[in-house]
């Protein structure tokens, strides 16, 4: 019902959150057990079928965390990785290079 728990390595937490001339972001899949659930077997040049869903965090900002392992990171149910949410993350990437 809430929000989506990740365990992050620590170093990834940091590589993630540091200031970078592209953003970056955090995409975690779920995958079911059964592999051929989640992917086509038939994949081509022109697509691949994903089953189930991708949630995206932007972790750049974020605070220092006193762990030395880990990060347990919450991903918003509403930050669906879809198609459209990529398109407009790629859209302000570009308006972002176009204004520098």
């Amino acid at each position: 019902a809430g929000d989506l728990s990740f365990v992050l390595k620590l170093k990834n937490y940091e590589d993630l959150r540091r200031p970078t001339v592209a953003p970056r972001w955090l995409v975690t899949l779920f995958v079911p057990p059964d592999c051929g659930d989640w992917l086509k077997v038939s994949i081509s040049p022109a697509e691949i079928l994903l089953r189930h869903c991708a949630w995206w965090k932007s972790i750049a900002g974020e605070p220092n965390v006193d762990n030395t392992a880990s990060v347990t990171v919450k991903l918003p149910r509403a930050n669906l990785f879809t198609p459209d949410a990529l398109r407009t993350k790629l859209d302000e990437i570009e308006t972002t290079f176009r204004a520098v």
